[in-house]
């Protein structure tokens, strides 16, 4: 990580990393127990996955936000990227926190997921990704409640949420989430209960 790498037990309070440059993980490389509240973070660059966090163990974040993060698009040329904010590759929980204008040369412009993650009250908006998942890209396990996800756009398939793990989606709204298939959502396996959909698109004929 270019601010942080963590090995150990680490818990992150009210601080703002921004302007991070890396291969993978620019803010912050997690491989222990990592707990993050009240944060913020912005601009941060990865060549490659997790524009702002790479995850390989326990994750939980708490009312922050994250905002023009991007994996694999920098200002020093592009490379292959997924989660413009956090890459997952071990288990996350994120609270209330909002996802905006993060972007990903591949899949998950703000949410790259090969673990298990659950979110609860976020929000995700302006997301965008270049393949799969404007929101969120999960081939893992996924559960999503009570969140909001507005103008997310996905080139390839799901403008909001792609999922070709599995996926639980609840009490959620969708709106005016773009994709060529899939316009808010992309689903392989999984339940979508008490949610709302309002002019999503989709681009395929």
């Amino acid at each position: 990580g270019g601010a942080i790498s963590n090995e150990g037990s680490l818990t992150i309070e009210d601080c703002s990393i921004s302007n991070g440059l890396v291969l993978e993980g620019s803010a912050i490389w997690n491989k222990g127990l990592l707990a993050i509240s009240d944060s913020s973070f912005t601009n941060n660059e990865s060549f490659n996955d997790g524009g702002a966090i790479w995850n390989d163990s326990l994750l939980e974040v708490s009312n922050s936000t994250f905002h023009g993060n991007s994996a694999g698009r920098t200002m020093l040329g592009n490379g292959v990227g997924s989660g413009g904010a956090i890459w997952s590759i071990g288990v996350a929980s994120i609270l209330d926190s909002e996802f905006s204008e993060n972007t990903a040369s591949s899949n998950g412009g703000a949410i790259g997921n090969e673990g298990t993650v659950s979110i609860s009250e976020g929000t995700f908006s302006k997301n965008a990704a270049d393949s799969q998942g404007g929101g969120i890209f999960s081939s893992g396990l996924l559960e999503v409640v009570d969140s909001n996800f507005a103008d997310n756009d996905a080139d390839v398939g799901g403008g909001a949420v792609s999922s070709r793990g599995t996926m639980d989606i609840i009490a959620s709204a969708f709106s005016g989430n773009s994709s060529k298939e899939g316009g808010a959502v992309f689903n392989t396996t999984g339940v979508i209960f008490d949610c709302t959909f309002y002019r999503n698109t989709s681009t395929y004929k």
